[in-house]
């Protein structure tokens, strides 16, 4: 146990299927439940790769919460922080927090560092020699079509290495993969064009991202130039970089899933048979917010189950997730998510950004289907692949609310969902990921609270 900003802080270790070692587990349960909290607030974080940068990315946001909190209130806090083996990339810093975006991780910004084993528990050794092959082509960029096709080869094992049992809604990179390798390279090389020349959030009506475009490469001597833009051959292989950073998200967007059923919820569901009376928020980031979600799954249903909210930020997986239906599916049938309000006794909510271009642009890339022509993709994204992050749950009958300063009342209905449109205050970031971390507001913390009513 430590603390954050004066409440008491605990961790907790999950490998890629969900388990804790057991004396690990027995030891936080006991702590856990001799600390006579009223409240739990259980935060897990998204692609993280180092346990030092999750653990920076807590205490800024945690710390946030205490000096939030309702004054005078008789409610105990604790806080607990949720670690799992997801895959990070070093050119993504969070904003305002240190030891992120250049400390170890699978590739550095340009592609050409992968130092020790960095890789690390979020692959099995014998996922490291296709990944240490990988990134060896990026490193070396030969101009030959066949090395490119053989990149796109190595992808696709990669992915058929770990089982592919993620939710319809949810799928996409495989479909992707049986694509020719030139294109998929192509498409994405377009996709990080647009976003550093500063074309508009995927999905807006003026354009921009949203139309992938076959954008001409930068004029020597500008600043895409310098970065490989202005050559053939480099342009494509960060395209190609691209769309492995994607295969690796897409796996760890399975992984969150796995982590959450399998460790998260039989934890949560334990915890509620030492101290049934405590009240538990969950709250993820990016793909810590399936995570969360999927732990509804292992939990007792409301009002008797633990779970007293649900807050989703940059949610990075389907929007059609809780659906009731799939508007596309033939036959009918219902997100992989359906029906898990009934698991919160409290309101769940999701918090989302037009400025996120990890979870607007790249994302619905990844997860669209082959054959789609960039034509469409505008339909696209705001359709089928859309996710949470962009544009909130659909399908659920969400209530609209604006993201809302310090003291300012929500209207949040227990077991409903609200979409909260942080776009005006979650706009900081540049490519590729936008402004899919910048949740470390004081309007993000009192959001968190409110939801759990300790606001």
């Amino acid at each position: 146990m430590d603390d954050i900003g004066g409440w008491a802080h605990w961790e907790v270790v999950f490998d890629k299927d969900g388990d804790v070692e057991g004396a690990a587990r027995s030891t936080l349960l006991a702590e856990l439940a001799g600390a006579s909290l009223s409240d739990l607030i259980v935060f897990t974080h998204g692609w993280q790769n180092s346990v030092s940068g999750a653990r920076a990315f807590y205490a800024r946001f945690l710390g946030l919460l205490p000096g939030l909190a309702r004054a005078g209130s008789t409610a105990k806090v604790g806080t607990l922080g949720v670690f799992w083996p997801s895959l990070a990339w070093s050119d993504e810093p969070i904003p305002d927090v240190p030891g992120t975006g250049g400390g170890a991780a699978a590739l550095a910004a340009d592609g050409t560092e992968v130092p020790g084993d960095v890789f690390g528990a979020a692959y099995d050794p014998a996922q490291h020699a296709l990944l240490h092959q990988l990134t060896d082509l990026l490193r070396t960029q030969p101009r030959e079509q066949g090395e490119l096709e053989r990149f796109h080869e190595l992808l696709g094992k990669l992915v058929a290495s770990e089982p592919a049992d993620i939710a319809p809604e949810d799928a996409g990179v495989p479909e992707m993969l049986t694509d020719d390798a030139r294109s998929v390279a192509e498409r994405y090389a377009s996709a990080l064009e647009d976003l550093v020349q500063g074309g508009t959030p995927a999905g807006t009506d003026e354009g921009g991202a949203a139309r992938i475009s076959d954008a001409p490469s930068p004029v020597p001597g500008d600043d895409q130039a310098a970065a490989g833009f202005a050559d053939v051959g480099a342009r494509l292989w960060r395209g190609a970089r691209e769309a492995m950073r994607q295969v690796t998200y897409w796996q760890m967007k399975r992984r969150a899933g796995t982590v959450g059923e399998r460790g998260l919820g039989p934890l949560v569901a334990g915890l509620h048979q030492r101290v049934p009376e405590l009240r538990v928020h969950l709250v993820g980031h990016s793909f810590g917010a399936r995570v969360v979600s999927f732990a509804l799954r292992g939990v007792p249903p409301a009002p008797q189950g633990p779970v007293k909210s649900l807050v989703l930020l940059q949610a990075a997986f389907s929007h059609w997730a809780f659906a009731p239906r799939l508007p596309f599916a033939s036959p009918s049938r219902a997100g992989a998510l359906a029906g898990m309000n009934a698991r919160v006794d409290g309101p769940l909510v999701a918090c989302f950004s037009r400025h996120d271009s990890a979870v607007g642009v790249l994302y619905p890339l990844a997860s669209r289907a082959a054959g789609e022509d960039a034509a469409g993709l505008v339909d696209v994204l705001r359709e089928r692949w859309g996710a949470i992050g962009y544009d909130g749950v659909q399908a659920v009958q969400a209530t609209p609310s604006p993201l809302r300063s310090r003291g300012s009342a929500y209207q949040l209905t227990p077991g409903g969902y609200t979409n909260v449109d942080g776009t005006e205050i979650i706009a900081t970031g540049g490519p590729p990921a936008g402004a899919h971390s910048d949740i470390h507001r004081l309007e993000v913390g009192w959001l968190v609270l409110a939801a759990a009513g300790l606001g």
